[in-house]
């Protein structure tokens, strides 16, 4: 292991009424999750995982990164420049971007302020299509996943699938790192964000009708009721279907970078605090 890095260390956490501790270290031996509802017992299912609140987002949704610190660290950063390990196992980073299917490109700039500009990137979720929303990141980091906007937050299946990755570095966050400060320019590219969604749903789907030639995974084919012909099993030399690949491939590699920081979390079981 090398002699740089950083150790974080968590300590006094905390039991419920039943005696048990709030973070689980058992149901994956090389992950640190949220605790499940205890009233659900083992047989727990993804709607008694945590979930963050999120507008237009049911409960049944199974959002991994909510409650895996594997996986939310997997995404923290659009894009990765450093190894991080999890209880000594290595965390498969990704590109978020390299998950889509699709791909537009914009830019959105505010009037008269030349630094102060996001950079939209727009696309089917080939992965997991109930995961959909804008992943908001401000330099480099992420800070609203899954953010539904315009279209997304209706009663329908518009804008279902549809993941856009957005870096705005020009935001303000709040103090933890969670959501943004409620500001004029926040609301503004929330707003704009919308229209982009509107424009590429309109685009990608709804011009081309039943049988538009894209090829988009199944489950949004039938939610529509007429899947295209591209959109099919995959073949039987195993291999993907057209919907399910991404526009662009990714891969970590195993070397160590000399200028990469490793970053070793451990969360150690000192005497819990009761409330």
């Amino acid at each position: 292991m090398p002699t740089t890095g950083t150790i974080v260390i968590i300590s006094g956490l905390r039991r419920d009424d039943s005696g048990a501790l709030e973070l689980d270290f058992d149901s994956d031996t090389n992950d640190i999750r949220i605790a499940r509802d205890i009233a659900y017992g083992d047989e727990a299912g993804p709607a008694e995982n945590f979930q963050q609140t999120r507008l237009g987002q049911a409960r049944s949704t199974d959002v991994k990164l909510d409650y895996s610190l594997r996986q939310y660290v997997s995404v923290l950063y659009k894009v990765p420049r450093m190894q991080i390990f999890v209880r000594d196992q290595k965390v498969r980073t990704q590109r978020v971007t390299s998950l889509l299917r699709g791909k537009m490109h914009e830019r959105f700039q505010l009037r008269n302020q030349t630094l102060a500009y996001a950079d939209i990137e727009m696309g089917f979720n080939t992965e997991d299509p109930s995961l959909y929303g804008m992943m908001i990141y401000h330099r480099n980091r992420l800070i609203r996943p899954y953010h539904r906007v315009g279209m997304q937050l209706e009663p329908n299946d518009k804008g279902v699938g549809v993941l856009g990755v957005v870096q705005a570095d020009y935001l303000e966050p709040t103090h933890n790192k969670q959501d943004f400060n409620d500001t004029k320019e926040y609301r503004t590219l929330q707003k704009k964000l919308a229209e982009i969604l509107q424009m590429y749903w309109w685009d990608k789907v709804e011009e081309h009708g039943p049988g538009r030639p894209l090829a988009l995974p199944n489950p949004w084919a039938a939610a529509r009721g007429a899947p295209s012909p591209q959109q099919e099993a995959p073949q039987q030399n195993g291999s993907k279907s057209t919907a399910t690949v991404p526009d662009d491939l990714w891969v970590q590699v195993g070397a160590v970078p000399t200028a990469s920081i490793i970053i070793i979390i451990i969360i150690t079981r000192f005497p819990v605090l009761t409330d």
